[in-house]
Parts: C-alpha cells; sequence; structure tokens
C-alpha cells in the first residue's frame, strides 16, 4: 500500500497528531465508561456476552463497506477518465482510515485520499472531484432516505430528533448548492483565495512588525485556477458520463451504507436474539441523524458526541440496561478498527515511503 510518496500528504505534524489521537481517545473512552455505570455496573462483562457469530458478523458487514468504498472510487475515477486497479483504490480508503479517525468531521481521511489519488496519476483537481462526487453521493443517499427515516422517528414517538434531522438536512442541502455555485467560475475563485492570502500575510506581518515574504504567492492564483478548472472538468465528466458511471456509484453508496448501518443491528441480535428483520428498518431510520452529527466538525473523531449520540439514539431499538455495552460494541466494530487498522496502514505506508526515498537520495 505504497506509492514511493513521503509523508508530505500528512496535514498534521506528528506532535498535532499525538495530541489528536490522546485528545479522541479520552474523549471516547471516558465517554463509554460514564454510559456503562449509567446503565449497569456490569456492563464490560457483557460486551463478552455477544455471540460470536454476530460480532464476526458486525465485523464482516464493517469491511465489507469499506470494499464497496473501494469499488465506489474506481466506479468514480473511471467516469473521470482513469482506470485505478481495485487494490489500489482498496489502498485509499485504508490509508485514509486512521486521519479520519482523529480529525473532527472525519476531515483528515479526504486530503489523504486526494494525494494518493494524485500519485495514482489523477491530477490533483480531479482526484478533489472524485472525492468531492463521492460525498455528493453519499449526501444524495441521505436525502433520498430522509423522508423514510422520519415517518419512522414519527412512528417512535422521536419527535425533537425528526425536527434535528430536517434543520441539518435543509443545511446539507444549502452546502451542496452553494458548492456548485462556487465553482462555476475557477478564476473567481483563485482570485478570492488569492486576495485573502495577500490579505493573511499583510496581517501576519504587521503583528510581527517585519516583512513577510512568501515566494509561492505569485504562482499560486495560477495553480489554483488551473486545479479549480480540473475540479470542474471532473465533475462535468462525471456528470456526462450519466448512468454508466453515476448510477452504479450510487448503488455502491447505498450498499456500501446499509452495511455500515448493519453492523448494529447484529450486535443488538447477538446481545438479544431478537429476529433482525424486527428492527433492521428501525436501525437504519435511528441512525441516519447519527450519521449528520459525526459529520460535524464537533471533537476528534467525533469522540464524545458518537458515544452519547447513539446511547441516545439506540434506546429507541435497544434495551436501556444494554445501550452501555452496545455503544462499547458499536464503537470498537467502527472507530477502534478504523484507528488500529488504520494505524497500521499507515505505519507501513511511512515505513516503505521512507525506504524509498532512501533508495533514491
Amino acid at each position: 500500500m505504497t506509492d514511493g510518496a513521503g509523508t508530505d500528504w500528512l496535514p498534521f505534524d506528528r506532535k498535532r497528531l499525538l495530541k489528536l489521537l490522546s485528545l479522541a481517545l479520552s474523549l471516547s473512552l471516558i465517554s463509554i465508561i460514564v454510559l456503562i455505570l449509567l446503565t449497569r455496573t456490569d456492563g464490560l462483562i457483557s460486551v463478552f456476552s455477544i455471540k460470536p457469530c454476530y460480532l464476526l458478523l458486525a465485523r464482516l458487514s464493517h469491511i465489507a463497506a469499506y470494499f464497496m468504498w473501494a469499488l465506489r472510487i474506481r466506479t468514480l475515477c473511471k467516469g473521470i477518465g482513469y482506470n485505478l486497479r481495485f487494490s489500489r483504490c482498496v489502498s485509499i480508503v485504508f490509508n485514509s482510515l486512521f486521519l479520519s479517525t482523529i480529525t473532527p468531521s472525519m476531515a483528515g481521511g479526504e486530503p489523504v485520499r486526494i494525494h494518493i489519488l494524485a500519485r495514482s496519476g489523477v491530477p490533483y483537481g480531479t482526484a478533489a472531484a472524485e472525492v468531492f462526487s463521492g460525498r455528493l453521493l453519499d449526501i444524495i443517499f441521505l436525502l433520498l432516505l430522509a423522508p423514510f427515516s422520519i415517518m419512522l422517528l414519527i412512528k417512535m414517538n422521536a419527535i425533537n430528533v425528526m425536527y434535528a434531522l430536517i434543520v441539518t438536512e435543509f443545511f446539507l442541502v444549502v452546502i451542496v448548492a452553494l458548492i456548485f455555485h462556487s465553482i462555476k467560475s475557477p478564476s473567481n475563485i483563485a482570485l478570492r483565495i488569492t486576495s485573502f492570502t495577500y490579505w493573511l500575510r499583510r496581517a501576519i506581518g504587521h503583528i510581527l512588525r517585519r516583512k513577510i515574504e512568501w515566494t509561492f504567492l505569485p504562482h499560486m492564483a495560477e495553480k489554483i485556477e488551473e486545479e479549480m478548472f480540473l475540479f470542474k472538468v471532473g465533475l462535468k465528466q462525471m456528470l456526462q458520463g450519466g448512468f454508466f458511471y453515476t448510477l452504479p456509484a450510487f448503488i455502491q453508496t447505498s450498499l456500501y451504507w446499509l452495511l455500515q448501518y448493519s453492523v448494529v443491528v447484529w450486535l443488538i441480535v447477538g446481545l438479544t436474539a431478537i429476529n433482525p428483520l424486527d428492527i433492521i428498518v428501525y436501525a437504519v431510520a435511528i441512525q441516519l441523524p447519527l450519521t449528520v452529527v459525526l459529520a460535524l466538525p464537533l471533537t476528534p473523531g467525533s469522540s464524545g458526541f458518537a458515544e452519547f449520540g447513539a446511547f441516545t439514539l439506540f434506546s429507541y431499538i435497544a434495551p436501556y440496561p444494554l445501550l452501555g455495552v452496545l455503544v462499547l460494541a458499536w464503537r470498537l466494530v467502527h472507530y477502534y478498527f478504523d484507528l488500529i487498522v488504520g494505524g497500521i496502514v499507515n505505519f507501513v505506508y511511512l515505513r516503505k515511503a521512507a525506504n524509498t526515498e532512501e533508495l533514491t537520495n
């Protein structure tokens, strides 16, 4: 899972990464301990009472979702004229997991995916178009699922959750509309970004009481405009591909989310032996607002908000005494798996990248 690149794709230095990791883990562990104490004192023991076959199904569903994500990356790249190997797309997904777990709203994973796509021969602007297209498909899926979720939330008497979902879905639509409006003119975006950068340089110089020279500024506007143009072209190619690429990519997006949403179903079945068909539609409906909450830039890895949000929402589909255990198991399958596996993959990636740099120097 290496491309011979260095560590320049990391958006933070190592000290900052360690701080984010420590904060994310601390918030998550403290939240889980509090939730277990709120429900039952022997909650930790109850984790081992989950039937192994259902715990395995939960893990396999989570992993299968990532392979579906990799398949979507391959489909979208084909839509913009680049044919990547499936193994390469899997590498892109797993290389982005670690930073996604320690940055707010999973933002750290996006530059990693763009960087590795660029190292695979896709221009940065076009790679950004692929990542944006993927997120856009996520939003479209969530918007289409929203009416179904709202009806079930009303049936479950989760009125406050329903109102929160409606408000957040409205803001998602506004954000997407603003992004599409902004990319109509790449030159205007480049001008605004460079103007802000020049203003920032003057402000810093005024504070430090000395002249600041940024040698990259004269070429920055041209580079930004070039990449924004490629971004616009990439999106246009994707739309022109029509059903040949966007429809399969949307199906893959839907399967990705349904596989992720099934994780909590298998965990509940493993704890209670309930028929999964009795709760699956409610589990999907209740996790839609949770997905929106996790996308907000609140804390590193959404730690704290994820645990308490899941605790509140899962209370509509699981017995109260098991909620602490359920949230712990859910975070183990989702968050801690991503953290550990993503960390290992990134470590291997950096070691191979460092060895490649040593050989070429």
